[in-house]
């Protein structure tokens, strides 16, 4: 064969390995979301961040321009119309940009692609939607509403309220807060499984809402929403040395609710929570986030969120004051059940006193099955350590907690069975962090009466990182890592799931960076920025745990721990492109220095923290 000249065959094969990104790489666009989410419902942001990824399979290949087409409907998009916004096509590889287009109207749902240029190739994302939901206090209709007891009071209220579907239905939301926890059902079924929606913040500043789609759980003709409250951070009966039971925002729980029903042939309706609603209390006799939840299942209403039910006991619903002038959409994930462990052993103290081994330490509630007469009452106690007489200690969790009573102990549920077959128990509105559950009863019963699991909770983050070596021991280290990071993730970063649940800042911020590798905490450090500067004081300081239960005297603390305010919005920046949580923050950054300088001491040195 002669130099420069290939044979017909080989020239092909060259060819085709030449052009093999236009012949054989998958070039699409992915991970299309709007402020860090895919398909958002509820949105209150006027100028949303929208994002993606481009997948180009083993190929290099890089974004040299892009456009976005919001529309009204996916129709039109598919047609390559935008009547909402187009950005035109900008030269640019940035993969997050936010919406410039015409103002936002509330309980819309929008629908956007984006066109990307690679190497000059354009490729085009499929549509998807973001909806919004009430972007001001004056977008609601609705009422808050209490019952007609004081904060001190400890039954649980339940709310409850029958209305019409009276037309094919197109499409129905819910929009809801309840503080400080609620838990959603229509027609007996529950919509929301998270027991501790919606997040923590400072109530007095700012409450969060949620928002559910519940076209599907309707029915023509009469249907019932029901709504259970949890006391949560918002009513902190039991006594600790964080001060909650004396928070300013401190009140009876409240909840504020909006059903929007849009029909078929384009009416609407719209039900919102008034004193037409119904209240009463129930078998949840108590429920606090130290100590644990107190359930006597004899005084359960069966189907009390239904529409058959007779409420002619029940009272009328009070008007209340909202607790805060800001309501916002949660946009961070809600706390969840992420898996369930079993028991590993069982330690007979005697036939009334049982203590499971759940196998690893970690934060979530029991699940109990149990079978027994009526009236027996059940004690289920969680601890880290054991004694060594093989009974729990909960020496470790329990001297921040000034109970009020015998019955207040540390990480304690209750539960007063009815007596009729299997029943199970999950106590609502709290968490604990165990491994150990000792169960005590007031009258014998055997294991085979009992089935006891662990289920496990933490804030809803999906995992983005992981990490895998030869050394197994390594492995097992990293696997513990993860485990007491998503023990310490309910909605803000605390510092155990224990004696305290508090959001220590530089707790926080020691672990963000390892965990943002590992997990889609974006948004949950996003809302912890926003209750650091719901914490600062007029004179600029803030505090060493955010939300705060009151003045806070950071002397002992100083600027190791406040210096979140500054550390937190900067890896979200450098691990997301959130520039937004910085624009927040800088007002109360810049605050916070000039604070620091009245501290300095006449060598310009801070000598407190």
């Amino acid at each position: 064969m002669k130099i420069g000249y290939l044979k017909p065959g080989i020239l092909l094969l060259v060819l085709l390995f030449s052009f093999r990104q236009d012949l054989f790489a998958k070039k699409r666009i992915t991970s299309l979301k709007c402020e860090y989410i895919e398909a958002p419902l509820g949105l209150d942001v006027q100028r949303p961040r929208l994002m993606w990824k481009v997948d180009t399979s083993d190929v290099p290949s890089r974004q040299t321009a892009y456009r976005i087409l919001v529309s009204s409907t996916p129709e039109l998009l598919r047609q390559g119309e935008a009547d909402i916004w187009d950005s035109g096509k900008q030269k640019s590889d940035e993969q997050l940009v936010s919406y410039a287009g015409s103002t936002l109207h509330p309980h819309t749902r929008y629908w956007w692609r984006v066109e990307v240029w690679l190497n000059n190739k354009k490729v085009v994302s499929e549509p998807v939607w973001f909806e919004t939901g009430k972007f001001s206090a004056t977008d609601w209709e609705a009422s808050w509403i209490t019952d007609g007891y004081d904060k001190d009071y400890e039954p649980s209220p339940m709310f409850r309220k029958v209305f019409d579907v009276s037309k094919e239905v197109a499409s129905a939301r819910c929009y809801i807060s309840g503080l400080g926890y609620y838990r959603l059902s229509f027609n007996g079924k529950a919509v929301n499984d998270h027991a501790l929606d919606p997040g923590f913040t400072d109530y007095s500043k700012r409450v969060l809402y949620l928002t559910y789609d519940i076209s599907g759980l309707l029915r023509h003709g009469k249907n019932c929403i029901g709504v259970q409250l949890g006391n949560g951070w918002f009513n902190e009966q039991t006594p600790a040395v964080w001060y909650f039971h004396e928070a300013p925002w401190r009140k009876r729980p409240q909840m504020i609710a909006e059903i929007h029903l849009c029909y078929t042939d384009g009416s609407k309706d719209i039900i919102t929570t008034d004193t037409s609603w119904k209240t009463s209390t129930g078998p949840l006799l108590f429920d606090n986030l130290y100590v644990g939840s107190f359930y006597d299942a004899r005084l359960e209403q069966k189907g009390w969120d239904t529409e058959l039910f007779d409420d002619v006991s029940w009272q009328h619903a009070k008007l209340t004051a909202a607790p805060a002038p800001l309501i916002e959409a949660q946009k961070m994930p809600s706390i969840t059940t992420a898996d369930t462990l079993s028991v590993v052993s069982v330690n007979c103290i005697s036939d009334t006193c049982y203590v499971f081994d759940m196998g690893i330490n970690t934060a979530g509630v029991p699940r109990l099955e149990i079978k027994g007469e009526r009236g027996t009452r059940i004690r289920l106690r969680h601890s880290e350590m054991l004694q060594k007489d093989g009974n729990i200690d909960q020496r470790n969790i329990d001297m921040h907690l000034r109970p009020r009573n015998k019955r207040e102990i540390i990480q304690t549920d209750e539960y007063i069975l009815k007596g009729e077959g299997v029943e199970t128990f999950i106590p609502p509105f709290t968490y604990h962090g165990f491994r150990y559950i000792e169960l005590t009863s007031d009258r014998p019963l055997t294991v085979a009466d009992v089935k006891l699991q662990t289920l496990r909770m933490h804030s809803d983050v999906a995992e983005v990182g992981s990490f895998k070596c030869s050394d197994q021991l390594l492995n097992t280290i990293f696997d513990i890592c993860r485990n007491s990071y998503l023990s310490n993730l309910f909605g803000i970063p605390t510092d155990c799931p224990t004696r305290e649940k508090n959001g220590w800042m530089a707790d926080g911020f020691m672990v963000q960076e390892a965990g943002m590798f590992n997990y889609d905490s974006r948004n949950v450090y996003a809302k912890w920025v926003k209750d650091m500067i719901d914490t600062q004081e007029a004179n600029g300081n803030v505090a060493g745990i955010a939300p705060t239960s009151r003045r806070w005297d950071s002397n002992w603390a100083g600027p190791l721990w406040d210096a979140a305010i500054f550390i937190v919005p900067s890896y979200l920046y450098r691990y997301t492109g959130d520039i937004e949580t910085m624009r927040q923050v800088y007002p109360a950054a810049e605050r916070y220095l000039k604070y620091i300088e009245t501290t300095e001491d006449e060598r310009g040195l801070i000598n407190h923290g």
